[in-house]
């Protein structure tokens, strides 16, 4: 049996069309979900990019990897070399089970764990650092798909990661001054006409749907290879998103929020389909269920013993209809632009706990949200709330206790800190750089 995990990076579960979405944005992605299982109560357990798929390859939470940002000086434990004991990253528990593994994404670029257990590293933009974020979809397929053609009679495991819903993102280079920019010859069918105002909310929407049918198209060709090649029947398919992203949202923490920089529910509900090549008899999960638990699942699936470390649970009990329990509540964090923590509730109570607001003064450092009244969390009730307010907050301080054991919490060492470079805020803290002999501080972004 094969394994081919797609990842559609900053993917918003509700711009899709098997989750109700009005456009037809995802033909491609809805037919998955017609052939397999839809989750539909997914969340991540870390945000942005890094945290969330460094959770994704080493089916750990980032409370106990502590890779909860972007920031250099996180060194979780398996930074570097391997280390005894260790448990394996999925690609390395598959790689010692006789898998052929390989992943095609410029996550290389980011983190340089993220090589581990894959035999065969496809990166389509090696030598353009630059354009880590804005690799296309056409050409993550131009690596995958002859990778495929070469490997399929092997057992392998397959991971895809296509970037194209993704704010234009330029590392060390000028910026469009699009926020999503549509790969060439690729018409934008879902706005007509042209925008008086490029900044336009509805256009600036239409451009990140466009994006979505984009990689829609693409991960429709490699599902076909699947087929043509002959494999559908024996391949696991995963599809997931690292997050997704705010779309000029309004939240107590801001006004027309945009990006991906907190844990609201457009950017840390994401969705999640898995296609069972035996067959599932649930079509659509409700239970709450995570991205970590996708390394479980499949080593589950593949008959792999599973590391006593790993946070996830296995799914296909849910799939299989066995059980229709997933957890009775979970949890998510960001450690990048702001320091925040977040309890979702089986019966859809929302708490959000501020280590740090960053940028965001006076904003508050709790957030009770009940989101089946208020799915958009406009409403904050913890001042009126209270009680239920207190009960969170302690259930949220007992996972806290019984997660973290004697060590510190990752999220307080990180506002401690404070971040790194000119794109990101700093928390009043002096910290020194990697570089010896910089000092960055809250006042300076250039060092002294």
């Amino acid at each position: 049996m094969n394994v081919v995990i797609i990842v559609l990076d900053t993917g918003r579960r509700d711009h899709l069309g098997c989750y109700g979405y009005r456009r037809n944005t995802s033909p491609n992605i809805d037919a998955l979900a017609k052939q397999g299982t839809l989750f539909s109560r997914c969340y991540a357990t870390d945000v942005p990019t890094l945290p969330s798929f460094t959770a994704l390859l080493s089916g750990r939470k980032g409370i106990a990897t502590g890779r909860v940002s972007f920031n250099p000086t996180e060194a979780p434990p398996f930074q570097g070399s391997f280390m005894p004991g260790e448990a394996p990253f999925l690609a390395e528990a598959l790689a010692r089970n006789g898998y052929t593994t390989a992943a095609v994404t410029t996550l290389f670029h980011m983190g340089t764990y993220f090589p581990r257990g894959f035999q065969y590293c496809l990166n389509p933009m090696a030598g353009i650092r630059e354009r880590t974020q804005t690799v296309n979809a056409d050409e993550i397929n131009a690596f995958a798909l002859p990778w495929l053609a070469q490997h399929h009679k092997e057992k392998f495991f397959l991971f895809v990661h296509y970037w194209d819903p993704h704010v234009e993102s330029v590392w060390g280079k000028p910026a469009s001054p699009e926020r999503y920019v549509l790969p060439d010859g690729f018409k934008n069918p879902f706005y007509k006409g042209t925008p008086k105002d490029r900044a336009e909310r509805e256009f600036i929407v239409s451009q990140y749907d466009s994006n979505i049918a984009f990689a829609d198209k693409h991960i429709g060709d490699l599902l076909k290879a699947i087929d043509n090649h002959g494999i559908a029947d024996d391949t696991l398919v995963v599809l997931v998103s690292d997050h997704g992203e705010n779309l000029g949202e309004d939240h107590p923490l801001g006004k027309a929020l945009w990006d991906h920089l907190d844990i609201h529910e457009p950017v840390v509900h994401i969705p999640l389909v898995i296609r069972h090549p035996r067959g599932a008899s649930i079509k659509r999960v409700e239970a709450m269920v995570q991205n970590v638990d996708i390394p479980a699942t499949v080593l589950h699936y593949l008959e792999i013993p599973v590391p006593e470390s790993y946070s996830g649970i296995n799914l296909l009990p849910l799939i299989r209809g066995d059980t229709k329990e997933g957890y009775p509540e979970v949890y998510t964090e960001t450690g990048f632009y702001t320091c925040k923590r977040a309890l979702i509730t089986n019966d859809g109570w929302k708490l959000l706990k501020s280590v740090d607001n960053g940028p965001y003064k006076g904003a508050p450092t709790a957030e009770l949200y009940n989101l089946n009244a208020d799915p958009d969390e406009v409403n904050n009730l913890a001042e009126i709330e209270t009680e239920r307010l207190d009960q969170l907050e302690l259930r949220m301080l007992r996972w806290l206790e019984k997660n973290l054991g004697n060590r510190p919490d990752p999220l307080a060492l990180r506002a401690h800190m404070g971040m790194v470079g000119p794109l990101v805020p700093f928390y009043g803290y002096v910290h020194v750089s990697r570089e010896r002999g910089r000092i960055y501080t809250a006042t300076t972004e250039e060092g002294k």
